[in-house]
């Protein structure tokens, strides 16, 4: 989804402290989709909240699932 609509994200190995300065986080399989990481040992991951980029990507993600559960 990232690379259709042109953009960047980061994936690899991340230490606890990359996680604690970035502006928002996410994990995604097959099982859970894409989930927001918003606090890490009690630290608040960019404001705490899933930002609109997360929320972007959850919603287009949650569209493929119902248009491939239609076919």
């Amino acid at each position: 989804l990232a690379k259709r609509y042109n953009i960047k994200l980061y994936e690899g190995n991340f230490t606890v402290r990359d996680l604690k300065e970035a502006d928002a986080a996410f994990i995604t399989n097959s099982l859970i989709g894409i989930m927001p990481i918003t606090y890490l040992d009690k630290t608040p991951i960019g404001r705490g909240l899933p930002d609109k980029l997360t929320l972007f990507l959850m919603a287009k993600y949650k569209g493929l699932l119902k248009w491939s559960l239609k076919r």
